[in-house]
């Protein structure tokens, strides 16, 4: 079981308030906690692992609706939160700041508040990793740097390779030997990649945050709107940045050029319908944008090494 007095309970509170099936299990040193979004709600999953004064969250979640979470922060722990999709706004109530956490967005606080709240907006996926070194283990290491300087919040954008780590913890499993070292490891080494990327020039810090705004601003139009074949030029056209930084920025952020992006999330749709629904194939063509149904599937088989009606039957 996680002690209330050692770690931020965002994820006990999320279960508290929105999670069924609560399983907890112990391996390998690690107290592990699991539980799914209760449907009312929405869908998804959420987990903790616990080893050694460190604590690891993950939130995997879509919500139906809005959720405000009120939960107790441990006092003197370091927090870093990675934000790889979705919104969420922190309020911390003792000092009343307030903190809107954004996609590819990663952050790093020194927690000195005894309540907080977080507001989740619905139709969002939301994929957020939180790491707590709790104060007995980073008394350990006498981070003078971080006692110092990290009394407020510190943000960032997330690389690309760090995001790949990230979406690799969310996908852990207990049959790795030495599970708690890999988690202990894991974690250690994502706040040390934090750390020294707070110490890069502030300037470009803040075009990165502008790229930022434009690339998750352009991904989430894309993303609502599969059914109309976007050029570059036009979603573009409001940037006053060129294409070739905004293609390169949105590779960064996404690990996909602008044109593949859109390619793979429209396949990705595609077979949810090909394999979910009973629409003919040139109506599911037409859904996500292509007009001659012998385009889409000659697509389709490059992509998946398969025809649609193969899928169909």
């Amino acid at each position: 079981m996680v002690s209330n007095q050692k770690t931020i309970s965002l994820v006990q509170e999320l279960n508290n308030k929105i999670g069924i099936d609560l399983k907890q299990s112990k391996l390998q040193s690690i107290n592990t906690t699991s539980s799914s979004v209760n449907p009312s709600y929405g869908c998804g999953k959420m987990y903790t692992f616990e080893t050694n004064g460190i604590f690891l969250h993950i939130i995997d979640i879509k919500l139906n609706k809005c959720v405000d979470i009120e939960f107790n922060c441990s006092m003197n722990s370091l927090l870093a939160t990675y934000i790889v999709n979705g919104y969420c706004l922190f309020r911390f109530k003792n000092n009343k700041t307030e903190t809107l956490y954004r996609p590819f967005m990663q952050y790093l606080q020194m927690t000195n508040d005894s309540n907080a709240i977080a507001k989740f907006g619905k139709e969002e996926s939301i994929y957020i990793v939180q790491i707590v070194f709790s104060e007995e283990y980073m008394k350990k290491y006498n981070p003078v740097f971080l006692y110092n300087n990290a009394q407020t919040i510190f943000n960032n954008t997330i690389p690309q390779e760090i995001i790949r780590s990230i979406i690799e913890l969310g996908t852990i499993t207990k049959k790795k030997l030495c599970f708690h070292l890999y988690i202990e490891s894991k974690c250690i080494s994502l706040l040390s990649s934090l750390i020294e990327s707070f110490t890069r020039d502030e300037s470009t810090t803040q075009n990165q945050n502008l790229y930022l705004k434009y690339v998750y601003d352009i991904k989430k139009y894309i993303d609502k709107n599969l059914h109309l074949n976007h050029t570059l030029d036009e979603l573009n056209k409001s940037t006053g940045i060129s294409n070739f930084i905004l293609n390169k920025e949105f590779s960064r952020f996404t690990g996909k050029s602008v044109a593949k992006y859109i390619k793979s999330k429209k396949m990705i749709l595609a077979k949810d319908l090909v394999t979910k629904t009973s629409l003919p194939v040139y109506e599911i063509a037409d859904r996500i944008g292509y007009k001659n149904a012998t385009h889409f599937s000659n697509a389709f088989k490059k992509h998946f090494k398969t025809c649609p009606k193969d899928y169909q039957d």
